[in-house]
């Protein structure tokens, strides 16, 4: 699956994270990397939580798997950046796919 994911990533201007039903991350794009300053081997198994912050006050939808809203996403400069982000989770797998 992370291979297959991994061709598809490298094709898109958008930065992709995939993480397991704990949020622990499993794939990150170069995109995504590139974005927050660190790369798949350091993130490898950390918590996408840490790295990004839900910013409630402007807004968020949830619709069955997926949920969209703004995030703050914190750099490895210390760094906040505002994004809009959308988090779908893949049905009958534990995995969850973060497109910013």
């Amino acid at each position: 699956m992370l291979r297959a994911s991994s061709y598809i990533s490298d094709y898109t201007h958008d930065g992709i994270l995939i993480a397991d039903k704990h949020l622990n991350i499993l794939f990150s794009n170069q995109v995504f990397e590139n974005i927050i300053g660190y790369n798949l081997e350091f993130l490898r198994g950390k918590s996408a939580l840490t790295y990004l912050f839900q910013a409630a006050n402007l807004g968020s939808h949830e619709a069955g798997n997926a949920w969209e809203g703004n995030v703050w996403i914190q750099t490895k400069d210390d760094l906040y950046i505002n994004k809009h982000l959308l988090i779908r989770t893949v049905q009958g797998k534990m995995v969850s796919l973060l497109i910013i």
